[in-house]
């Protein structure tokens, strides 16, 4: 039996949340994203430690708790920010060894199916 992990990563307002509540009510064993839990927690409590605030105190944040563009009330950079965001992420994947696999764009089913399609192909479903 193959353990594979996969990563579903990208710049803030991109869909990453939606894509995993999908995945989730498929079945899959999904891990919910720590970025936006702590920006809801520090917006709740006035705190500091958020990316256009604090980013190292949100790096260290975001290090603790490892255990399609819209922003939102939780979501507060521009789409030059996401882009540059989306950048930094992919070059750090990939210094680190990883080939990131582009998910297209596309409704969240379409995107589901893709990355369904990808895990059957390359790990274990399910």
């Amino acid at each position: 039996m193959k353990n594979n992990l996969f990563i579903i990563t990208g710049g803030p307002g991109v869909g990453k949340t939606a894509l995993l509540n999908a995945l989730s009510s498929d079945g899959f064993r999904v891990v919910p994203e720590a970025a936006r839990a702590i920006i809801r927690e520090q917006m709740e409590t006035d705190g500091d430690a958020l990316p256009w605030k604090n980013k190292r105190r949100y790096t260290d944040k975001m290090i603790a708790a490892s255990e399609i563009y819209q922003t939102d009330g939780e979501q507060k950079q521009n789409w030059e920010e996401a882009q540059q965001t989306y950048i930094h992420m992919r070059n750090t994947y990939r210094r680190l060894g990883y080939e990131p696999i582009i998910v297209p764009k596309g409704s969240i089913e379409e995107r589901k199916e893709f990355v369904r399609s990808f895990i059957a192909k390359n790990g274990e479903l399910r």
